[in-house]
C-alpha cells in the first residue's frame, strides 16, 4: 500500500516519505473531502485546511514585539491509532488513514498520505482551543500550520510563560517540541512565519522571492496563497 523512500533536504539530511499507492491515494483524497465537510478543524489551524493558507497563518503575528516559532517533533509518526481514537470521538475510516510500518509504533499516520495532515488537525483540535484561548487572554496570538506552532505578543515574560504552557499541553497528546528548532524573534530582527516576514506587514522573504522568480523563469505559475502546499507537493509530502 505504501512506497517508503528518502528524499534529500537542503541542510544535507534526508526526509522519510511513506507514499500511498495510486488506488489508496485516490481513496484517501476522496475521503478527505468528506472529512472537510463533516469535521471542521479549529480556527487556530491554517495548514491543509479549506480557505486557509500561510497568509492567514501569518496575519495575526504582524507588528509584534516578539514572535516565537515552535516545531512539533516527528509529528505524523508520533500520532498512533491508539492515541487518535482516545482523542477523536468520531467514527472515522481508521484503517484507511493509519498504517503499521513495522517500526515498533504500531498503526500510525503515514508521512505522505493526503489524509494525515487533516487527521492531525482533528487530533490537536482541543489542544488548539485550549492553548489559543489561554494565550488570547494575555493578548498573545496563536496559530498552527501542521507541525509549526507560532505565537506572538509584546511582553517577553508572557511569551516565556506561553512557551511553557505549550510544552506542557503538547506532552498530554504524546508529542514534544523540537527544542533545536525553537525560534524567538524580537522586533528588531527579521520575524518570519512559514517563510513570510511579519515585522510590519506580511511580505515575502528574500528566499521566497528568489524561489518564485525561479519558478516564473521556468514558465510555471505560482500563487502565493498556495505556496506552502505547492512546495510540499513538489517534495511528495503532506504536512
Amino acid at each position: 500500500m505504501y512506497k517508503v523512500f528518502e528524499i534529500s533536504k537542503k541542510d544535507g539530511g534526508t526526509r522519510h516519505i511513506e507514499a500511498p499507492d495510486p488506488v489508496t491515494k485516490k481513496r484517501q483524497e476522496d475521503y478527505l473531502k468528506y472529512l472537510y465537510k463533516s469535521y471542521p478543524a479549529s480556527p487556530y489551524t491554517h495548514g491543509f485546511t479549506p480557505n486557509r493558507s500561510i497568509i492567514t497563518n501569518a496575519i495575526p503575528h504582524r507588528n509584534k514585539q516578539w514572535v516565537y516559532s515552535v516545531d512539533i517533533k516527528d509529528f505524523f509518526p508520533s500520532i498512533t491509532l491508539e492515541k487518535a481514537k482516545s482523542v477523536i470521538k468520531a467514527k472515522l475510516k481508521w484503517g484507511l488513514c493509519f498504517y503499521d510500518f513495522k517500526d515498533g509504533k504500531g498503526k500510525r499516520l503515514p508521512q505522505g498520505a493526503p489524509t494525515s495532515p487533516y487527521i492531525a488537525n482533528l487530533y490537536l483540535k482541543n489542544f488548539d482551543y485550549k492553548v489559543g484561548r489561554n494565550l488570547n487572554k494575555n493578548r498573545i496570538a496563536y496559530t498552527r500550520y501542521a507541525d509549526d506552532i507560532t505565537f506572538s505578543g509584546n511582553n517577553y515574560n508572557d511569551m516565556e510563560n506561553a512557551l511553557s504552557l505549550i510544552v506542557k499541553q503538547i506532552s498530554k497528546y504524546g508529542l514534544e517540541i523540537n527544542y533545536k528548532k525553537v525560534k524567538k524573534m524580537p522586533s528588531w530582527q527579521r520575524q518570519y512565519v512559514c517563510g513570510l516576514v511579519v515585522n510590519k506587514k506580511v511580505a515575502l522573504t528574500r528566499e521566497m522571492k528568489k524561489k518564485i522568480r525561479a519558478e516564473k523563469h521556468q514558465g510555471k505559475v505560482v500563487f502565493l496563497q498556495n505556496y506552502g502546499e505547492m512546495v510540499k507537493r513538489k517534495a511528495g509530502i503532506y504536512g
